[in-house]
């Protein structure tokens, strides 16, 4: 356990852009996407909906009709190693959608006698893994969200009469997803976009009107100018990795919580996500638990 002096690395944006219907969110997305690279993936939760914009930006597809958070993290495994931006539409549908979390926690209330409380426990770490999935996602990540009005009943202190106050635009996720992002912005219905959370300074509390390409290449210029981040998993390591999983499945010297281990020490879901010290401290691991057995 040491301190570091603290540098700034090259990283993936993780970007959410929230707004209601017809705000434009899919259409902003894929052009700020378009400014970042040209190798663009978009899951698509909207019944096809982003295809639309197929003679506007060059983008993969991939359509979800059952919006589990374990098919959102399938599809963002499938887009490692082929696209360098991912954008997902939407993460809406991963919370209230078919298959969607709010939709498990009543699936396993169901068989738990109504006790919703006690269901959580089941469905939160699968919206954790989402979560996780995306914040170490090995591309840049655009998610965009649906928005509500959110309102409270207040006291109205003048008559003492209870009142409803409108609060402001919530999107429909998890209370306090928005952490997890570097950048937030909120479309209205006139396609202007205003960042209401932002690492980057020059974005913070910035209005845009029609947020387009050149938006992208703005944040990838912020996102360039560090020190480069460390290195993925060689294939020489990840060749003989596999080799020693292989080897020791054969053998029953090593059980199905790996993967698990994975998750809990270093963050990633599979072992092609790890970097190269990471790499070399599980062949280290793995070395050791062959020799002791």
């Amino acid at each position: 356990m040491e301190f570091k002096k603290a540098t700034k690395i090259n990283r993936k944006l993780r970007l959410a852009l929230t707004g209601p219907t017809g705000a434009g969110k899919t259409y902003s997305a894929l052009a700020i996407a378009s400014g970042l690279s040209d190798k663009i993936a978009l899951i698509d939760t909207e019944h096809e909906s982003s295809t639309n914009y197929a003679d506007d930006f060059d983008f993969s597809v991939l359509v979800l009709k059952h919006f589990s958070p374990q098919n959102y993290i399938e599809a963002l495994k499938e887009a490692a190693d082929k696209f360098e931006v991912v954008v997902i539409d939407s993460l809406s549908h991963a919370w209230n959608g078919k298959g969607g979390a709010l939709e498990m926690v009543d699936q396993v209330a169901a068989r738990n006698k109504g006790n919703t409380f006690s269901s959580w426990r089941e469905v939160t770490p699968w919206q954790n893994r989402l979560i996780d999935a995306i914040v170490s996602a090995p591309f840049h990540v655009i998610a965009t969200m649906r928005s509500k009005m959110e309102s409270q009943m207040i006291l109205n202190p003048e008559n003492n009469k209870a009142e409803i106050k409108k609060l402001g635009m919530a999107p429909i996720q998890r209370d306090g997803v928005e952490y997890e992002f570097d950048l937030v912005g909120e479309i209205d219905v006139q396609h202007r976009l205003i960042f209401t959370k932002s690492r980057i300074k020059s974005f913070a509390d910035r209005l845009i009107e029609n947020p387009g390409a050149d938006i992208g290449k703005e944040i990838l210029a912020w996102l360039s100018s560090g020190k480069n981040a460390e290195p993925r998993i060689t294939e020489q390591q990840r060749k003989k990795l596999f080799a020693m999983l292989t080897s020791m499945e054969k053998e029953g010297k090593i059980i199905g919580s790996f993967k698990e281990d994975l998750r809990t020490k270093y963050h990633v879901e599979s072992s092609k996500d790890l970097t190269v010290s990471q790499a070399d401290e599980v062949i280290g691991i793995l070395t050791s638990l062959q020799q002791a057995k």
